[in-house]
């Protein structure tokens, strides 16, 4: 079976909704929850992979009707 290749714009592949950007964390956010001493988690809803992974992987994109998650790596150009 052939790996679903998906790109902006994409319809969701589980049910046809839309993928939609989720939101990037601040820095002083990112820093918030990674503090070892009452740590302020990051709302569900935003990107919450850490820095390394969204610059290997992309962002993260979520279906708006059913919640499929899906990353599209950043295009580089030349």
């Amino acid at each position: 079976m052939e790996p679903i290749v998906l790109k902006p714009g994409d319809e969701c592949p589980a049910c046809g909704g839309t993928l939609a950007k989720a939101k990037q964390p601040t820095a002083d956010q990112r820093a918030a929850a990674a503090r070892r001493d009452e740590p302020i988690p990051l709302p569900p809803h935003y990107d919450t992979a850490p820095l390394s992974d969204v610059q290997e992987h992309g962002e993260l994109w979520r279906c708006s009707t059913c919640g499929y998650p899906a990353r599209f790596k950043p295009t580089t150009n030349g």
